[in-house]
């Protein structure tokens, strides 16, 4: 076995193996506290409380790839938002980034007003294959490692935004654990 085969074709293999059961397809591991019931009515001070911790949210719907940051390594920051009928209270969005996304390339993506962490170091970071960057069409939605039904979500938050107003969250975080339910082909 070369090296090359050793170090990419098989994780691969046993990524896949692994992580698709039935409609199923589940990357690493859910690691934190289940924040959705408190993230309803979060003050700006009370969502700054929020980072540098390790997170689940559970039931987003996937919104698939929301910024490309280099395809050929798998980085992008792939986007997740309240669903209608968990009635978060407000708009709410998580924009969780893949692979060792450097710290140059997370912060041209967020704003100045977001609340950064000083740190974008995540020893717990989920290495996902570079497949979850690319874009799902026609009967490759089915089997789609960034699109589904639905999502559950963890990882270190490093920024949040909160607008004050109550209106909107955005939480910034590197995943530790990526759970989606697929699309089924009916």
């Amino acid at each position: 076995m070369t090296k090359f085969t050793a170090k990419f074709l098989l994780p691969f293999v046993l990524f896949l193996l692994a992580a698709c059961s039935d409609n199923q397809i589940k990357l690493g591991e859910l690691r934190g506290e289940v924040i959705n019931e408190k993230i309803k009515g979060m003050s700006e001070e009370e969502a700054k409380s929020l980072i540098g911790k390790e997170v689940i949210l559970k039931d987003l719907r996937t919104l698939g790839i929301h910024e490309m940051i280099d395809a050929e390594s798998g980085q992008c920051m792939l986007g997740y938002g309240s669903r209608r009928e968990q009635d978060f209270g407000r708009y709410f969005f998580v924009g969780a980034f893949t692979n060792n996304s450097s710290n140059y390339d997370v912060n041209k993506f967020l704003g100045k007003e977001s609340f950064l962490s000083e740190d974008f170091s995540y020893s717990n970071e989920l290495v996902v294959p570079k497949e979850v960057c690319k874009s799902c069409e026609g009967d490759n939605i089915y089997k789609c490692l960034n699109k589904g039904q639905k999502a559950t979500v963890s990882g270190k938050v490093f920024g949040i935004w909160a607008d004050g107003s109550g209106e909107g969250t955005t939480i910034y975080l590197k995943l530790s654990g990526l759970h989606i339910t697929s699309y089924v082909k009916e």
